[in-house]
């Protein structure tokens, strides 16, 4: 019997499975890309409250209280998202909630005696801004560490990498209030009157290394901490970022992930 079939057909039905196979290539990876970008481990939502919060200080230049009941909420569900992707011991939780609380009231009432023009707001804005930095201070390494034990580099990676950038200007520009209170003003060269944009948008030129220089540090701790975040940011920027990007789609060697990395992404003789 003669066989049916053709080289010729039969290199068409190639060519067919191949050009399928070619199209069904992009479709799985939209949906790969989607459920990483969107699964219960997405860092996307931490980054984009971070580009709110960096977006909205400024704009509580025009009134104290945008800060208090815009710019507050979108921090908080930051610290809540991090902490909620990393495991955590019980008693830290309890630390987290208590300055959740703490620096949430403090806050609001230096947001309104603010606006009211009471001198009396300096003590809640030292309060409030300690509970943040030190939120903020918690909030990195929970992000970092869980960036660490993904087993391939993706872009839910370069997400978290981002957010602990940006988080580490949202430090910065708490810490510059911090000093700015329990000085009693004066922290600018420029301005006796800082409202929180002037710390945000002095805090970004400085993690930039942009310096326009319309705002200045006048005081010795002001200076070392603008030293401190230039080079903190620059290094992290050239590191952890670069890195994440050069390496996007790699498989992270099993010796440079965090002890509790999950799955392994080689597997052990004999398996």
């Amino acid at each position: 019997m003669v066989d049916g079939s053709s080289p010729h057909r039969d290199a068409r039905q190639g060519g067919g499975e191949a050009t399928g196979g070619s199209r069904r290539e992009p479709h799985h990876l939209r949906r790969a890309i989607v459920r990483d970008l969107r699964g219960p481990d997405s860092y996307l939502p931490i980054l984009l409250l971070s580009v709110g919060v960096m977006l909205s200080f400024p704009l509580a230049g025009l009134s104290q209280l945008l800060f208090g009941f815009v710019t507050l909420p979108m921090t908080l569900g930051i610290v809540h998202l991090a902490f909620r992707r990393m495991p955590v011991p019980t008693r830290t939780k309890h630390i987290v909630l208590a300055l959740c609380i703490v620096g949430t009231l403090a806050a609001i009432t230096a947001s309104v005696a603010d606006e009211a023009g009471a001198t009396a707001g300096r003590l809640p804005t030292v309060v409030s801004s300690m509970a943040f930095g030190l939120l903020l201070v918690l909030t990195l390494p929970a992000i970092t560490a869980r960036a660490l034990q993904h087993r391939r580099v993706t872009l839910n990676t370069l997400a978290a990498a981002l957010s602990a950038y940006l988080i580490i200007g949202l430090f910065f520009s708490t810490f510059y209030r911090f000093l700015d209170a329990i000085g009693g003003g004066g922290f600018f060269a420029q301005t006796t009157h800082p409202n929180y944009g002037d710390f945000q948008y002095f805090s970004f030129v400085t993690l930039t290394t942009t310096g326009f220089g319309d705002l200045t540090a006048a005081t010795a701790p002001g200076r070392a901490a603008v030293i401190a975040e230039a080079l903190i940011g620059q290094v992290f920027l050239v590191t952890m970022v670069a890195r994440v990007v050069s390496n996007l789609g790699q498989q992270i060697h099993p010796s440079l992930r965090a002890p509790d990395g999950g799955d392994r992404t080689t597997p052990e003789p004999g398996e």
